[in-house]
């Protein structure tokens, strides 16, 4: 319901508070393991998108999913449901995909 509610390809950009919305929904509802990490993660990858393309300002006064809607914040909660996912994974190739997949997405670290 959130998935398709964010992701349907209308004339508006959801914002900040549609998100919230979004993330308070799946949390909500009681899904098993690996679709509510599924859905977390599609989430937030749209958030962080529409950040990286200037279409949604960042605002780290709102949450999802614990983490600010700011870049880092979002790359660290994507990160987290891709890990999470691979914990869950029943396949070898398939946690590898998802670990690989949270590699990608991670902040950048300075050391």
């Amino acid at each position: 319901m959130a998935r398709t509610w964010l992701l349907t390809t209308s004339a508006v950009t959801p914002g900040p508070k549609e998100f919230q919305q979004a993330a308070g929904t799946i949390e909500a509802l009681s899904l098993d393991g690996m679709d509510r990490h599924r859905l977390s993660a599609e989430v937030q990858h749209v958030a962080l998108d529409l950040l990286q393309a200037h279409r949604m300002p960042s605002n780290p006064s709102v949450h999802l999913f614990g983490q600010p809607l700011q870049e880092v914040g979002l790359r660290k909660g994507i990160e987290s449901a891709l890990r999470g996912m691979a914990h869950l994974a029943t396949t070898e190739e398939e946690k590898v995909h998802f670990v690989d997949m949270a590699n990608q997405v991670r902040p950048t670290t300075l050391l």
